[in-house]
């Protein structure tokens, strides 16, 4: 589990944790959309994309502070800084794998924005509104450990 010499700034991860609470209401929303509402509404679309970004780049910066304040090595990608979490114990690896997704969803909404598709991202946000209340908990649990 945790290092005794655990080190983070918990006002920096506390910011990120509660962006990611912060969004989730609206993500709930969009979850709640049936797929048929949800590709005739591009509002919606356009929102829950950056929600999702949003909420995505806040994980990946928690994994980062955790990361460089314990100097637990230099991940090669995004989804490994995730997975570093699940080794460390901050998170579980089943959350870690879970998160993985939300962190390629990211990747292609910065990186391919012309290319993506309603569908995988309405099914993103119907995962995501499980998993991140439980990563800002797990974080939460963590962070609290004596």
């Amino acid at each position: 589990m945790g290092d005794d010499t655990l080190t983070v700034d918990t006002s920096v991860v506390e910011l990120r944790l509660d962006a990611i609470l912060s969004l989730l209401a609206s993500l709930k929303q969009i979850s709640g959309m049936s797929i048929d509402t949800y590709l005739r509404d591009g509002k919606s679309q356009a929102a829950s994309e950056r929600w999702m970004q949003v909420a995505a780049q806040a994980v990946l910066d928690v994994a980062s502070h955790f990361i460089a304040h314990n100097h637990w090595g230099t991940p090669q990608s995004y989804s490994e800084s995730v997975a570093r979490l699940g080794e460390k114990g901050v998170i579980t690896s089943v959350l870690a794998e879970r998160l993985v997704g939300l962190v390629k969803l990211r990747n292609v909404l910065v990186h391919q924005y012309a290319n993506v598709d309603p569908r995988l991202v309405h099914g993103a946000v119907k995962k995501a509104v499980v998993g991140l209340p439980e990563f800002v908990k797990s974080v939460r649990k963590y962070l609290r450990k004596p």
